[in-house]
């Protein structure tokens, strides 16, 4: 296996695209308080999750020492998708070498034993699509009938410590032999690794 070493950024272009969504994990809770809906309250864990996987990602300084390694970028933002809500929904948007390799819609539901549930949604976009320019806004406006899924493309995190996770991260849009490759995530609030492994033969399933 190899691991990826990746930052959590603040430059003044992350913190301004990371600001106009940080109200979303509060106004989440407040809707999963009004009488009537059908969908489960938000719970204070899976609000915690979101705020903390919240954000620029990039491994630039592993690259720094180490020239071998691609470039990966990974942008995480809460999002309101009025046909989910109350669910905390993030957009998941990785990238490799500045083009965008996967984008996802990943709602986060906490089970029973306190672990993290991620069903990630995936959303096609075009191809050679640069970091950062896809503008999640037009994903609001999404019906149910376009939400795909797969039932075998799931992730689970476990919470070990108040600021630390860990857990495994299901590569969707590719199979390896049938199955869709896994690679182990460890990550707090400034830094996640990523253990990936070694000579997967991927085919793109999208």
């Amino acid at each position: 296996s190899t691991s990826i070493f990746v930052t959590r950024r603040t430059t003044p272009a992350a913190e301004s695209m990371m600001s106009s969504r940080s109200y979303i994990v509060t106004l989440l809770i407040c809707w999963s308080m009004i009488d009537g809906l059908k969908t489960k309250d938000v719970t204070r864990r899976e609000a915690d999750f979101a705020t903390m996987f919240n954000g620029i990602w990039d491994n630039k300084d592993q690259v720094q020492k180490d020239p071998s390694f691609v470039i990966m970028a990974i942008r995480l933002e809460p999002i309101d998708i009025p046909v989910l809500r109350p669910a905390t929904v993030l957009y998941v948007e990785e990238a490799v070498n500045g083009i965008v390799n996967l984008i996802n819609l990943a709602v986060v539901t906490e089970h029973p034993d306190g672990n993290i549930y991620l069903k990630r949604y995936n959303v096609t976009h075009e191809a050679g699509l640069k970091v950062y320019t896809f503008n999640p806004d037009i994903l609001t406006n999404i019906t149910l009938e376009e939400l795909h899924g797969d039932e075998n493309c799931s992730t689970d995190f476990e919470q070990v410590e108040s600021r630390l996770f860990i857990g495994e991260w299901a590569i969707c849009n590719y199979v390896n032999k049938g199955r869709h490759p896994m690679y182990s995530l460890i990550f707090t609030c400034i830094h996640h690794i990523s253990i990936m492994p070694l000579n997967v033969k991927e085919a793109r399933t999208q």
